[in-house]
């Protein structure tokens, strides 16, 4: 599942309309629909707003879909600042895991590029 449809998911559970995210959020109506639907990637800034606008998400399952849709270990008591530390540590490692695979693929596009090249000598 991706955090698209964790989005879906969670809007619809927690009766949200796209119109109110949209407003929170500062973006369309259509652009909410976008996300859900698939069709365009959530930034990454929005989801941060989201985690911070609703306190109660949990910033590892709307990432990674692990735990639960709420985070009960400090009911109502989370900071936005400690739920956007917690998002951006979250991201931080997403992202270095999508480094590592970007990585991979440029050595496997190295290696593809030079038999390649030998078959054409």
């Amino acid at each position: 599942m991706t955090v698209n449809q964790r989005i879906g998911i969670f809007l619809k559970q927690k009766k949200i309309s796209q119109l109110e995210i949209a407003g929170k959020l500062n973006v369309t109506k259509q652009t909410v629909s976008n996300w859900i639907n698939g069709t365009v990637q959530i930034p990454l800034k929005h989801i941060v707003a989201m985690v911070i606008e609703y306190d109660y998400l949990d910033p590892r399952w709307l990432l990674t879909g692990e735990g639960d849709l709420e985070d009960i270990s400090h009911p109502g008591k989370a900071t936005d600042t400690k739920k956007a530390e917690g998002a951006i540590d979250l991201l931080k490692e997403q992202l270095a895991d999508k480094e590592k695979t970007i990585a991979k693929l440029y050595k496997e596009i190295g290696r593809l590029e030079e038999q390649l090249s030998s078959r054409k000598k």
